[in-house]
């Protein structure tokens, strides 16, 4: 979360310290809810790393640099071991940039997510729908997807999430729902604890691939809500949600101490 966010509080802080007061509260009660469901954290920045100390990816190629990993065709990133309670229930979110809307091989189907272990075509795409080479759009298929969603050599926010419980699937970019499902197949379900990014499977000789670049990738451990994910990019990572506490603390010690000084 952008610390210039909570620049206006300070001005607030100055002139009304109970409003300070219920502020400083509303930082700390949030920060936990905010990080409550996030399970595995991977910034990219120089390392495959959980930041909150999960399973690392691994790299199948690729370039690993200072700020995200950039691959070609099939040289994704493989988690084994996701953390999640139920493989039916989850919300994944990952920040991508493709080279070209098309597969190395021609096809216009890029495989984004994997959720079968390589073995099946089912699956999280960009399809390029119309050969249109200024947009595409993110289908989880053989069910179906809708708006242009991809422009390439610009990142995009992507986020699918699956409720174990009604078994519905949800797909996001940019924080606007795309597309949705009933997932009465468990398609979407992942086998063996395992999650390929970037990477196609073995049922279409591992032609549906393409090259670009990752920021970070993000999991949670339930279905988040549209709201939710319509403010994701407000999620810190673990050492911005300590440098919020911190905040909030400071802001609550000054509020004291002007209380003080009045009485």
């Amino acid at each position: 979360m952008k610390l210039s966010a909570f620049l206006p509080a300070f001005e607030i802080f100055s002139a009304r310290p109970i409003r300070s007061l219920v502020l400083a509260a509303a930082v700390i009660a949030a920060v936990p809810q905010m990080q409550a469901s996030l399970l595995r954290n991977y910034d990219l920045n120089g390392s495959l790393a959980d930041s909150l100390g999960g399973n690392a990816l691994t790299a199948n190629g690729g370039t690993l640099g200072a700020t995200g990993y950039t691959f070609g065709a099939n040289q994704g990133l493989t988690l084994t071991g996701t953390g999640l309670a139920n493989l039916g229930e989850y919300s994944i979110e990952m920040r991508v940039k493709l080279d070209s809307l098309r597969a190395f091989s021609g096809s216009p189907w890029i495989k984004l997510i994997d959720f079968k272990n390589l073995t099946s075509d089912d699956g999280l795409y960009s399809f390029d729908t119309d050969g249109n080479p200024n947009g595409t759009i993110v289908q989880f298929y053989p069910i179906g997807g809708t708006l242009d969603s991809f422009t390439p050599n610009q990142f995009a926010n992507v986020v699918i999430t699956r409720d174990g419980t009604t078994k519905q699937v949800v797909t996001y970019v940019e924080g606007f729902g795309q597309f949705s499902f009933t997932d009465f197949s468990d398609r979407a379900v992942f086998s063996n604890n395992i999650i390929h990014f970037m990477r196609d499977d073995a049922a279409t000789g591992f032609g549906e691939a393409g090259s670009g670049s990752l920021d970070y990738i993000r999991i949670y451990g339930n279905a988040l809500t549209a709201n939710e994910v319509a403010n994701l990019p407000a999620v810190p990572d673990a050492a911005s949600t300590l440098g919020l506490l911190g905040l909030a603390l400071a802001a609550f010690v000054g509020v004291r101490r002007m209380v003080a000084v009045r009485r």
